[in-house]
């Protein structure tokens, strides 16, 4: 409450820190960069304008994170800083894909193919990664990323189906993941590895339906073994090549194939559709 100049109290309609805190976290996440950047203080305009400059810094890092010459700049920079550290931030992307749903758009199957690619010199391309460390750290990082799937499912699954949709989360994502979980059931979590947005939203959807933590583990760890090590050899592979010149149409590849299972999937709906 606030006083006016007759010295009355009087409500004000500022709103709380907390409200404010509230309110735009759950609407965009990218606000709560803007709000740390900014202030509680800051009105809407302000904030607005952080969050175009945050999304914009968002892309362009994306960006870099599907090309292979921008993927390469930055785990080369990270490894000049620490020889571990290139190979931890691929490690945490795999894990944000996999395990957070804000993290469905992050690369996953051309990232591996790329990292593969990384272990080996070729030409005046030098070696970045080791081949054996590299498949060890990022297997687990996809099976730690659905774990931590499962256990934000089994947390908050209920509330998201009633969560309204926003740039990161499409509640569409969530209910084809369920549909997919409930067809296919624990066989879902292995062949979902190859599949973009499913990939993420599976482990979530499993754990909404209370799959038993060992029988989980189990498929998790079986996904993980049928995903990560083979694109990395596969890469391994093509980078003694002469393929690895030709990263960025590798890629598309890569990116083209994984999609195949939504476009096939999209395709039977249409048809499954009864004609009006």
């Amino acid at each position: 409450r606030l006083r006016n100049t007759s010295g009355l109290e009087v409500e004000s309609t500022k709103p709380s820190r907390k409200a404010l805190w509230r309110n735009r976290v759950s609407a965009d996440p990218i606000s709560v960069i803007s709000l740390t950047l900014l202030g509680l203080d800051q009105g809407a305009s302000g904030i607005a304008k952080c969050n175009q400059v945050c999304r914009k810094l968002y892309m362009q890092w994306l960006q870099q994170l599907y090309s292979e010459d921008g993927l390469r700049t930055l785990v080369s920079d990270l490894c000049a800083v620490a020889p571990v550290l290139g190979l931890v931030v691929l490690a945490l992307i795999i894990y944000a894909e996999t395990g957070l749903l804000a993290g469905f758009f992050l690369p996953g199957d051309s990232l591996l193919v790329t990292a593969g690619i990384f272990t080996v010199a070729n030409a005046d391309r030098p070696q970045l990664l080791d081949l054996g460390p590299t498949i060890v750290v990022l297997t687990v990082a996809a099976i730690l990323g659905d774990a931590t799937g499962r256990l934000l499912g089994a947390r908050f699954g209920s509330s998201m189906r009633t969560r309204p949709d926003t740039w990161w989360f499409k509640r569409k994502h969530l209910e084809a993941a369920e549909a997919y979980y409930r067809e296919r059931g624990g066989a879902s979590i292995v062949i979902a590895r190859y599949v973009p947005i499913l990939r993420t939203f599976v482990p979530f959807a499993a754990g909404m339906g209370g799959i038993a933590p060992a029988r989980f583990m189990f498929w998790n760890i079986l996904g993980a073994i049928a995903w990560v090590p083979p694109l990395l050899l596969l890469g391994h592979y093509l980078g003694k090549t002469s393929w690895a010149e030709k990263l960025h149409q590798v890629i598309l590849i890569v990116i083209g194939i994984s999609l195949l299972p939504l476009i096939i999937g999209v395709i039977r709906n249409f048809w499954k559709k009864p004609s009006a």
